[in-house]
């Protein structure tokens, strides 16, 4: 979990994603983006400037990870060999955390600790917290500059009490800013911020044939191409959709002269996507029927997570008198469910919090403390905010389960699953493209998945299982499609394991997912038994049965929520063998991938489409 002052999370990036279409825009196109350039000027450099307040190591290190991904790997290759803080920091970006932990390990015991502190900051700026910690132990009590590094090291571990008290006495400039900073998230994460709401429950809304909604979540596509953004684009395009028919039809009514329906907005955090290294891009954007709004000037962004928050209030406050919602939907995490609360208390609109995901056990699987502030704090902020809120939505009956346990009351609490979009509903795409650009043959069998890579998805088990496979005598393949900070992990893993049969292309663009899962013939979740797999469940897995995949997953709760044994397996988590046992079945018989197959895309367009879950929206809008 990133700090309460960075808006947005770390989140890979689109790679090639598909260009948005501006409006709002004036004068030829170079022109205005150059206007748009000048205006991000300002917020850019108070960006930066927010991360040189923590430590110039840490700027440095989001530099180097906003570098295109060769010259990361070219400058890991060269730079990485270099014993230091930079050669580490070069092998971080690539996502060589092992390699860059021991280097640093290394780094902190040399010459009788003398470069300990250094190292323990390169190791907080690559949120390896263990490493950090251990660095810290070898920095002389006495060392200048100690008390700053004791607090970057505790707050990586997110114990922000003991990080503001070890600044409590500072006096440099540096330091005093960097204890203002910290007491301010912990601040922002402290429960009680939120002033007394009367509830916006009223007459059911049947003025319009659709409710006017104003999503507001973290960030959005074109930048930022994941399953948060996939989902929030899936919801607002179908509710859009949903709109316009609905408009139609109460036009035809009244001679054409009705009103136009509903209309659909999406409002991401103060300062994307420039708080994401994306500069130029309009304030609004038009895709697929959706308005999405930047919230964006020319003004520097405030560095103080309370500062930052309160401006949130304002600019969306502002937009939301523009657009004159009906409801005002936030989603994951609680930052965007406190703004909608206020500017609902405000403008006397209800407010829908969408859980999507525990982020204080994402942060907890990664290695947290749950004794921690970080965790403790957001975890109370979030139930703050579900207990605030007019209804809760999650994503599936684990994560229901799990709401109503905080005190959340069972009836403000409903379930809309992920589902899939247009792109899967028509024909399955053709993946003999793809196939043949990775050089498959007619005969090999492709098992893979597309996620993002993190530690807990597992990937390296798959791996391993695909490797026994193929030991067995099997002609399997491997396809690993996304990025995340554990890919260079896996593909030195495959390279070792699999040398000639493993395909790691990165992220890809939005616009080809259908034809990758197509490339697909046996599709694996290997998710890791944690708080966050067992109740979260992932939208790709469903991507795959759309494409007429069979899919074999760990089998945790969240997971048994999508696969059944009519189109697929489970595998004990972290077990290589048992899930390429369960693999195996598909691998070996065509006929059981294409029974399978069928049977998970008709379950999928009958149950799990946005245009299914729009319908759920709009009986939930109105009965707010």
């Amino acid at each position: 979990m990133p700090p309460a002052s960075d808006p947005v999370p770390d989140e890979p990036r689109a790679a090639g994603a598909e260009p948005a279409t501006a409006s709002g825009t004036s004068g030829p196109a170079p022109l205005a983006r150059l206007g748009r350039l000048a205006r991000d000027v300002l917020p850019a450099l108070s960006v930066a400037r927010a991360h040189l307040g923590r430590h110039r190591t840490v700027a440095a290190t989001r530099a180097l990870r906003a570098l295109p991904a060769p010259v990361r790997r070219r400058l890991a290759g060269a730079v990485g060999r270099t014993p230091g803080v930079l050669g580490a920091l070069c092998l971080g970006a690539d996502g060589r955390t092992s390699a860059a932990a021991d280097a640093l390990d290394r780094l902190a015991v040399r010459d009788g600790g003398r470069h300990a502190g250094a190292a323990a900051v390169a190791a907080v700026a690559l949120h390896r917290a263990d490493v950090a910690r251990r660095a810290l132990a070898e920095v002389p009590a006495d060392a200048r500059g100690r008390a700053r590094v004791a607090a970057l090291v505790a707050a990586e571990e997110g114990h922000l009490t003991e990080a503001v008290a070890a600044l409590e006495d500072s006096r440099s400039p540096a330091e005093r800013r960097l204890h203002a900073d910290l007491a301010a998230e912990l601040a922002v994460l402290t429960p009680g911020r939120l002033s007394a709401r009367a509830p916006q429950h009223g007459a059911p809304r049947t003025a319009r044939p659709a409710a006017r909604v104003l999503h507001l979540v973290t960030n959005a596509l074109p930048e930022v191409q994941a399953g948060y953004t996939t989902r929030t684009h899936g919801i607002a395009t179908a509710q859009a959709a949903q709109a316009g028919q609905a408009g139609q039809a109460q036009q035809g009514e009244q001679g054409g002269r009705g009103e136009q329906g509903g209309s659909v907005h999406v409002a991401t955090r103060l300062g994307f996507p420039v708080t994401a290294g994306h500069l130029g891009a309009p304030e609004r954007v038009e895709r697929d029927g959706v308005t999405y709004h930047r919230l964006l000037g020319a003004r520097p962004l405030p560095r103080r997570a309370d500062e930052r928050l309160a401006a949130d209030v304002r600019a969306t406050t502002a937009l939301a008198r523009r657009l004159r919602p009906d409801v005002l939907h936030a989603h994951s995490k609680f930052l965007n469910a406190d703004v909608a609360l206020r500017v609902g208390a405000d403008l006397g609109v209800p407010v829908v919090y969408e859980v999507r995901g525990f982020l204080e056990e994402t942060w907890r699987s990664r290695g947290g403390d749950p004794a921690a502030d970080l965790y403790r704090g957001a975890r109370a902020r979030e139930t703050e905010v579900m207990l605030a809120a007019d209804a809760v939505v999650t994503i599936s009956a684990g994560m229901r389960d799990a709401v109503v346990a905080r005190g959340v009351p069972a009836d403000r609490v409903h379930v809309v699953p992920n589902a899939v979009d247009d792109r899967f509903v028509g024909p399955v795409a053709d993946g003999r493209r793809v196939r043949g650009r990775l050089g498959v043959r007619d005969h090999e069998v492709v098992v893979g998945t597309v996620t993002t890579v993190n530690d807990y998805e597992g990937v390296d088990v798959l791996v391993a299982a695909v490797a026994l496979l193929r030991e067995r005598g099997l002609p399997v393949r491997l396809l690993v499609v996304g990025s995340g900070p554990a890919l260079a992990g896996v593909r030195a893993l495959a390279q070792e394991l699999l040398p000639g049969a493993a395909d790691l292309p990165g992220r890809v663009p939005f616009a080809e997912v259908p034809a990758w899962h197509a490339a697909i013939d046996v599709f694996a979740v290997p998710r890791r038994d944690l708080p966050v797999t067992s109740a979260v469940t992932p939208i790709k897995p469903l991507e795959a049965l759309a494409s007429g995949r069979p899919v074999v997953a760990s089998g945790l709760p969240a997971l048994r929520e999508i696969v059944t044994p009519a189109w697929g397996g489970f595998a004990t988590p972290d077990d290589e063998t048992a899930l390429a046992d369960a693999l195996e079945t598909y691998v070996t018989d065509p006929d059981a991938r294409r029974r399978a197959g069928a049977a998970g895309r008709a379950w999928v367009l009958a149950e799990r489409t946005w245009r299914g879950a729009a319908d759920q929206y709009a009986a939930l809008y109105r009965g707010l």
